[in-house]
């Protein structure tokens, strides 16, 4: 990775700002900026991509290049088209040879002039979108060169051989370092220039959210954020990164353990199935990592929901339990795990449509004797959730002792 990668946390608002440019651009009658993400496989680039595609409204397409076999797949199939005259036209217009067989009207008669042209292809989005479309190419690297100088066409113009995008479309394309770990196509300066390209990788808080959103194992995600350095940031004795999992490949580890009751009790069949999602872990330091996870009983961290709904006298001894150790003193890194939950669990469910009146256990937490959360954390918590979610959260911000705890 370079000095400039960026995270998918400070990429987010870059690609919201650079659609809403392309917008603007294209109400001027100039061409849209293509955008490139181009790092490492199962970070989440068509991800983010998708959630603000999603959020803003807009028609979404996407094109996965290394999966197309013929051109035809691109420009869409050859098909004939007839000259035909309307009587109350001045001017004829060109029909399907299918059409004229199948609904030709009777008041249109059809000419011996004919031409072969390219039917639109199927993927191709149809129909104009006010909030915009994105149109991406996906695996842009791991097509062959035919396909990657079809799309600089397609980047220059919007447009290839017989049929157009939408006007307002933002051509995305994802790709992989050409670094010798991936089977990729080097792109060139003529195709590097034509696009603005980010490299980026994977952060805690991105992945965290997205786990939350999907409903990944409140357990696994716990793990995830515990080691999020060991797992996908660590290094040999010279500090070189060493490769053992992807977010990809770890999620895929979430779900084959998932249908397993009681991990405790199956902690050499969770070692196994490590083995086999991590092929570049030798040393099975993955598994390993798990198992002593469950020997600490970090599996058995309260859920968010657990701790915003459950009755509170039930909820401060369990929270106790976790988030101090055997001589009383903090344990801050579950208490930030923790915190890092409430906030994903809580905008899942404002996002999902849900209400949840936060203002009586956030009181229970202030008042608390012990304090199970640090100020800081209930200020980040209180602040970053009121700032999104404004109309649900300003009765909790406005509490005067919870006014006087954010501002210590």
């Amino acid at each position: 990775m370079t000095n400039n990668t960026l995270t998918l946390k400070q990429i987010r608002p870059l690609l919201e700002y650079l659609l809403t440019q392309n917008s603007k651009l294209t109400s001027q009658g100039l061409s849209p900026l293509a955008v490139g993400l181009e790092g490492e496989a199962g970070i989440g680039k068509t991800s983010i991509i998708e959630n603000i595609v999603k959020e803003r409204n807009m028609t979404y397409c996407k094109l996965n290049l290394s999966q197309l076999e013929e051109v035809g797949d691109l420009t869409g199939m050859p098909q004939k088209e007839v000259y035909c005259v309307d009587p109350n036209k001045s001017e004829g217009s060109d029909l399907s040879g299918w059409y004229l067989e199948k609904q030709i009207p009777c008041e249109v008669t059809a000419t011996i002039r004919t031409r072969t042209t390219y039917a639109r292809p199927g993927w191709l989005p149809e129909e104009e979108n006010p909030n915009g479309t994105v149109l991406l190419l996906d695996d842009y690297s791991r097509s062959t060169p035919i396909f990657m100088n079809a799309v600089m066409e397609l980047i220059n113009t919007g447009s290839y051989v017989s049929w157009s995008l939408p006007k307002n479309t933002t051509i995305m394309l994802t790709s992989n370092p050409d670094d010798g770990e991936y089977s990729v196509v080097g792109l060139d300066e003529a195709q590097r220039t034509r696009m603005l390209t980010f490299t980026v990788k994977a952060d805690k808080e991105s992945w965290a959210k997205w786990a939350e959103k999907v409903h990944l194992d409140g357990r696994t995600i716990n793990f995830a954020l515990k080691n999020w350095n060991e797992l996908f940031c660590k290094q040999d004795r010279e500090g070189n990164p060493v490769k053992i999992m992807n977010q990809r490949s770890y999620v895929s580890f979430c779900k084959a353990i998932s249908g397993i009751s009681d991990w405790n009790a199956n902690k050499d069949l969770i070692l196994e199935i490590s083995k086999g999602c991590f092929s570049n872990d030798e040393d099975n330091y993955v598994g390993t990592l798990f198992i002593n996870f469950l020997s600490d009983e970090l599996d058995k961290l309260p859920e968010p929901e657990y701790i915003l709904k459950e009755n509170w006298k039930n909820v401060l001894p369990t929270m106790k339990k976790v988030v101090f150790d055997s001589n009383g003193k903090a344990r801050h890194n579950i208490q930030a795990i923790l915190t890092i939950r409430i906030i994903n669990y809580l905008e899942t469910l404002y996002n999902e449509g849900g209400k949840f009146d936060l203002q009586p256990r956030i009181l229970d937490i202030i008042n608390c004797a012990d304090k199970i959360l640090s100020s800081d954390l209930i200020f980040r918590t209180i602040v970053g959730l009121t700032k999104k979610y404004p109309d649900q959260l300003q009765k909790v911000a406005a509490h005067p002792k919870v006014l006087k705890e954010i501002m210590i």
